[in-house]
């Protein structure tokens, strides 16, 4: 929780994206919630439905739990990102997308274009983003820069150990990248 905090406070000045992973039923979910509970957040469950669908009842939940309030509908997700990117450049929140690896599943180019957005809006928003993965008996915690120099391993270690006692009988990684890396 400690780390989870530490990174909020981080994207009060820059945007942050942290990936949780790890087996089914260990406590993530319940983690990012306990995390969400004094904080502007939203929390949002991927559903393997149409991305229609899926968009729907995501831009419902964003105006319900942060207040952004999109004039009609939204038909995908790349629109919806784009959107809440452009929010964040005025509003700090925090970000939760559970399920984060079945987004594949709605949309087959979401995590490119994905990408694409963070590149263009990541320089003035203020956003925490943290998403949701499950795997098998590892976590990885990665970290992820522009510039391979601004990466400092020795914080991401303490990161790392600060995750281990949460999931036990997990082989705990971090990683950090960089868009050299890319």
């Amino acid at each position: 929780m400690q780390t989870l905090s530490s990174l909020e406070q981080q994207s009060r000045t820059s945007v942050c994206f942290t990936v949780i992973t790890g087996r089914r039923q260990i406590g993530k979910t319940e983690l990012v919630r306990q995390f969400l509970l004094n904080r502007k957040g939203c929390y949002l469950f991927t559903s393997r439905s149409s991305e229609p669908m899926l968009t729907t009842q995501w831009q419902q939940q964003l105006k319900e739990q942060i207040g952004l309030n999109i004039f009609g509908t939204v038909p995908t997700l790349t629109q919806l990102f784009e959107q809440v990117m452009i929010f964040s450049e005025s509003e700090h929140f925090s970000l939760v997308i559970d399920e984060f690896q079945d987004l594949e599943s709605v949309n087959r180019s979401f995590f490119s274009t994905m990408q694409n957005i963070w590149d263009t809006y990541q320089n003035k928003s203020k956003i925490d983003i943290i998403v949701l993965n499950d795997i098998e008996k590892n976590a990885h915690i990665y970290e992820v820069k522009r510039q391979a120099k601004k990466l400092d391993m020795e914080i991401l270690a303490q990161k790392a150990d600060a995750f281990t006692p949460l999931i036990p009988g997990y082989s705990v990684a971090f990683h950090g990248l960089s868009m050299q890396d890319m």
